[in-house]
């Protein structure tokens, strides 16, 4: 078997087996004989493990027709089938390619993204908000009817019903937690269809790709920058703002903040074709969020007091935006 000559780091096995509990130890033994399997049915070569590993294998190889791709397979469960399904629905535009997929293997043989610095390596802000800019402007896709992906309302009302087992979340932040089932409906009945959401696009899912791609009826992607690892949700396309400005705003000074986010909504605003005050809900919607996932992930409490302060910060620039 081809994985018995690779060594699994540890962290990596107990993330699996701490994440996924006896699903995850089941998967782990049946690990190689999935690699076999996936090898067998796409002819790899020249297999070698990524050095960045989270809960899915990933293995860089070679395929005879494609040449350098990445071979990523994880524990089924729900969250990888809708990166698997959603993945396929962008077909390339603003993400990385899907050559072929196996949902009962969990597998996805995807290219390899070349030479694969993300976004950080970028020194210049305002140059990282224009390359983003130029990913949302690639990532328009509308869901078809049977696209059997999770809504990204489902988050927020999973994430209410759960916040009554965590008696520990803070009293303002489950005030917060309530509030958003009208605003996100707000939010949606604002801005048309809901579309396709990567939902997790943030500095380290976008890297640096060397290669341009045609990929028909009209779409060529030229040398750039593409992103990694959607989460799959549909949903407000206002949304998708949200998870670069939370993680870029935390890089900028105190006093240079509020000015910061007024230079991301103007250049964010123009690439979506949506009002600055829209992208600032949609922030505030996806922070309390992301805050209140904090509090279940047992994180320490300063995390959850970081985020309900850049809660007071979003608010703050709201009320200064309306002012003007």
């Amino acid at each position: 078997m081809i994985l018995q000559s690779i060594q699994l780091p540890e962290a990596f096995i107990d993330k699996i087996r701490r994440s996924f509990q006896e699903k995850g130890a089941v998967w782990l033994q049946a690990l190689p004989s999935l690699v076999d399997c996936c090898v067998t049915r796409w002819e790899l070569s020249d297999l070698r493990l990524s050095d960045e590993l989270s809960f899915n294998l990933v293995l860089f190889a070679r395929h005879p027709k494609f040449g350098e791709v990445a071979l990523k397979i994880g524990v089924p469960h729900t969250d990888l089938f809708s990166e698997i399904r959603s993945i396929r629905l962008f077909q390339g535009r603003g993400l990385c390619r899907c050559f072929d997929s196996d949902e009962s293997l969990g597998a996805m043989l995807l290219e390899r993204i070349v030479p694969g610095e993300n976004l950080w390596s970028i020194n210049d802000p305002l140059e990282r908000y224009r390359i983003t800019a130029d990913i949302y402007r690639q990532m328009v896709v509308h869901p078809p009817d049977d696209h059997n992906l999770p809504l990204f309302s489902n988050l927020i009302e999973g994430a209410i019903q759960r916040s009554a087992n965590h008696p520990q979340t803070p009293a303002e932040l489950l005030a917060l937690l309530h509030q958003l089932p009208s605003q996100y409906a707000s939010l949606e009945n604002a801005n048309g269809g809901p579309v396709v959401l990567h939902c997790d696009l943030h500095h380290g899912n976008i890297l640096r790709d060397e290669h341009a791609y045609d990929l028909g009826q009209g779409w060529r992607i030229s040398p750039g920058w593409r992103a990694i690892d959607p989460k799959g949700f549909v949903g407000a396309r206002p949304i998708e703002c949200a998870r670069f400005i939370e993680n870029e705003i935390d890089s900028i000074p105190a006093d240079g903040k509020l000015q910061a986010l007024e230079t991301m909504f103007t250049i964010f605003s123009e690439a979506l074709g949506t009002p600055k005050q829209t992208l600032a809900q949609a922030l505030i919607i996806d922070n309390i969020l992301s805050t209140y996932w904090c509090v279940e992930d047992h994180c320490p409490e300063e995390w959850v007091e970081a985020g309900l302060a850049q809660h007071r910060l979003f608010v703050a620039y709201t009320a200064q935006s309306q002012g003007h």
